[in-house]
């Protein structure tokens, strides 16, 4: 069996919209997460080893910009 993220647990996008946004949030850790392979595939991941700094928190693993909910 594959390995995790090893950042699944520190991402930002999850800790924000895990509430919010369930389906999109279970497919997204499903096509990005939850297998280390895949993991390579998120923006996300590719803007943290391209630059050494964080993505915007309202980033996708997709690379999509979305509206930061209202508490945030």
């Amino acid at each position: 069996m594959d390995k995790k993220c090893d950042l699944i647990n520190e991402c930002s996008y999850f800790q924000i919209y895990e509430g919010q946004r369930s389906m999109a949030i279970d497919v997204w850790k499903k096509l990005f997460c939850l297998d280390i392979n895949k993991s390579e595939k998120c923006e996300r991941k590719k803007i943290r080893k391209e630059t050494g700094g964080l993505p915007p928190d309202n980033m996708s693993p997709t690379g999509e910009l979305l509206e930061l909910p209202e508490d945030h």
